[in-house]
């Protein structure tokens, strides 16, 4: 069965463009572009049109410049380039803007240029455009805010595009909606008039949306066309949605053999009211793809302890989500008890997966098993961007174990101009965050580290990396020093990477195997490594340490049973029945870039 939140387009009438019911359409492709009068309620966000080799492509709100992805890695390389910029938050200046109608109401996606360069995607109103200067200042700051401090967001590497007027509607796959006049505007992928083509048109904003039940099995169902609500939290709008209202328990919720695509969010679980529970949750055997936001959030209370707890997700595919917003292909806010076992999720503009505690407040938390997934090809929009991510405070009993963590670009405009680098893409990412365990990963061809660890407002510490195989990235394994940034924690600082376990792990073809700067080396505990092949085996604080041998010399504590080798040894390893290489060896491979 699918359920679809769309109305399709042979269903309306639709009337061909003429110079006096669409002026602001350039002449030259007036009798390409069709307008139909909706009476809805709803404001459609996305249009998909089948073709006829049975393919769905997503249309395109009204844009400029226009759309375009040439490399599947760098999806924003054809946005513009704010390239008059100076480094601020309030201003984006761009002489390319001189050459367009009226801005003012429009939308404008921007990824950053600056304080985080690369990383962040925002999407603001233009509330103020200066045509003559192609200029717009924003009411409100760009760029990332944390606890109190604000970034800038604009520089001359920000790159950009503006969408949501009339005259930007120039290429054919193009649309746009008057919100006022409630008039749709379609030039179709295929000629002819959209009462002839497959056009879907989404309208409903849920799917299947759960708020006062529990005991509920959706099995083998379909979703498709589920609109945004941007009225409302983005958090509950999606296909399957549970949604409890205040001092509600919902229960024993199982999504089996089920697909979503074409649609927003894909399934989202959202208690914001601490009086409200949500417990048992089943994912299993999905495909859940090609979503202009998540494939699965879970967002509990900001207040301890979590109210959302019981989750398990396996066996199914997360992938093509989040490359409109800033938004996660899975993403954990405050959830106790989760399981990600045996999932394959690919191709995603953003972070794989992100868990995030409950950051200054002491409670943690608890119970997180990550285990047998492959987590590949992600963050293909945006830069300081991870295949996993766990971050914001404290974790317990919370272990990653036997993942495949690989191909992580991580490209952005701003990372090749301004560090003259590929990307800054990461296998592991622990970010602000003790106690995360991490077990037999496999982390592979990363542009930045396989494994990295960063202290910067929260603590750091109580992490292990025991049996992982790190190889053929920038750093096999980064303990960093925040040092310099102005917002770090002193108390964090000097604390940095205490009880931290580096064991029995293999550093292969790495520029650096490991790179560290701990407040305590005493507290660091380093034993029983293998470096192959690698440029540099350590490197701590400013000391190159490029053997075993000089390791033990300097620091006499770490490492005193490491040995390097080179890739003689690597081959005796995979015909002596080692189980890591047996396993993962066959899907180590270059980057084709």
């Amino acid at each position: 069965m699918i359920i679809a939140g769309s109305e399709n387009s042979p269903s309306m009438k639709w009337s061909k463009c003429d110079k006096e019911s669409c002026p602001d359409i350039s002449k030259n492709i007036m009798d390409k572009v069709y307008f139909t009068k909706l009476d809805w309620q709803e404001i459609p966000y996305l249009i998909y049109e089948e073709t006829g080799d049975g393919v769905t492509h997503e249309l395109h709100i009204a844009r400029a410049p226009n759309f375009q992805v040439t490399t599947d890695w760098k999806y924003h390389e054809h946005w513009w380039t704010a390239e008059n910029s100076s480094e601020n938050k309030n201003i984006l200046k761009d002489r390319k803007l001189k050459t367009l109608g009226d801005l003012t109401g429009a939308t404008i996606y921007l990824i950053d240029g600056e304080s985080r360069c690369g990383q962040f995607l925002y999407s603001k109103n233009i509330d103020h455009f200066d045509k003559n200067h192609g200029e717009i200042t924003f009411d409100k700051p760009v760029g990332f805010s944390i606890f109190g401090s604000q970034e800038n967001g604009i520089s001359k590497y920000t790159k950009y595009y503006v969408e949501g007027k009339l005259h930007l509607l120039d290429t054919v796959g193009e649309w746009l909606f008057d919100t006022e006049e409630k008039i749709l505007y379609i030039w179709p992928l295929e000629n002819g008039n959209p009462a002839n083509l497959p056009i879907e048109i989404a309208k409903r904003s849920t799917g299947f949306i759960i708020q006062n039940a529990s005991n509920i099995k959706i099995d083998g169902l379909s979703f498709r066309y589920i609109n945004e609500n941007r009225a409302r939290a983005f958090e509950t709008t999606g296909a399957i949605v549970i949604d409890p209202k205040p001092k509600t328990t919902i229960k024993n919720i199982a999504v089996l053999n089920t697909d979503i695509k074409y649609s927003s969010n894909g399934i989202s679980v959202y208690a914001p009211n601490h009086s409200s529970v949500v417990e048992n949750i089943q994912v299993s055997k999905n495909d859940i793809g090609f979503l202009e936001r998540s494939g699965f959030t879970a967002i509990a209370s900001t207040s301890p302890p979590s109210n959302i707890s019981g989750i398990t997700i396996a066996n199914s595919n997360f992938h093509h989500s989040s490359f409109t917003y800033n938004n996660i292909g899975l993403d954990f806010k405050r959830i106790n008890k989760v399981k990600l076992l045996k999932n394959h999720i690919y191709d995603n503009a953003n972070y794989g997966i992100h868990f995030t505690s409950f950051e200054k407040d002491k409670e943690p938390i608890q119970d997180i098993e990550i285990k047998d997934n492959v987590v590949e090809n992600n963050c293909l929009s945006l830069s300081s961007c991870s295949s996993i991510k766990m971050y914001g405070g404290e974790y317990k009993n919370t272990v990653l174990r036997n993942n495949i963590l690989r191909n992580n670009l991580g490209w952005s405009y701003c990372q090749e101009k301004k560090y003259g680098s590929d990307g800054y893409g990461v296998g592991l990412f622990i970010s602000n965050a003790s106690g995360i365990n991490a077990i037999e990963n496999f982390s592979n061809n990363h542009t930045s580290a396989a494994f990295f660890v960063y202290p910067r407002q929260l603590n750091a510490k109580n992490n292990s990396f025991i049996k992982n195989f790190a190889g053929q990235s920038s750093i096999g394994l980064e303990l960093s020093n925040p040092e310099g940034v102005f917002d770090y924690d002193p108390v964090s600082f000097n604390s940095r990477h205490d009880n931290t376990i580096v064991r029995n792990n293999i550093f292969w073809e790495n520029n650096i195997g490991i790179e560290l700067d701990p407040a305590k080396p005493e507290k660091l505990y380093i034993k029983d490594n293998i470096y192959i092949d690698n440029k540099l085996d350590i490197k701590y604080r400013n000391i190159e340490m490029k053997t075993a041998t000089e390791i033990q010399k300097q620091i006499p504590f770490w490492d005193s049973r490491s040995f390097d080798t080179d890739s003689y040894f690597l081959k005796k390893l995979t015909t002596s029945g080692f189980r890591f290489f047996q396993i993962y060896l066959p899907a180590v491979t270059k980057s084709s870039k």
